[in-house]
């Protein structure tokens, strides 16, 4: 019930999204919020099993993420190393 609201919920923003950003600001968001998830994923391999959940979920984000980001053309040699999974 609790994804089903989730998922109901990004589909709802995504829709109420506007398409203004140029595809270099998509590069540049898309590399901000993989950098961002990164970062958590190596503070969060050991920590409580919530933690190390919520790593593994960013984990997997991270692979669709670069995945849309270089499908698009940006540039994602610069992007930091992907930590191995943590389950």
């Amino acid at each position: 019930m609790k994804s089903l609201l989730i998922v109901s919920a990004v589909l709802f923003l995504s829709a109420c999204s506007t398409s203004s950003q140029t595809p270099a600001d998509t590069c540049a968001s898309n590399a901000e919020e993989y950098r961002k998830n990164t970062e958590f994923i190596a503070n969060n391999r050991t920590g409580s099993k919530s933690q190390r959940f919520d790593a593994q979920r960013l984990l997997d984000l991270n692979v669709s993420i670069k995945a849309e980001s270089e499908s698009a053309k940006c540039d994602t040699s610069n992007w930091p190393a992907q930590p191995d999974a943590v389950f």
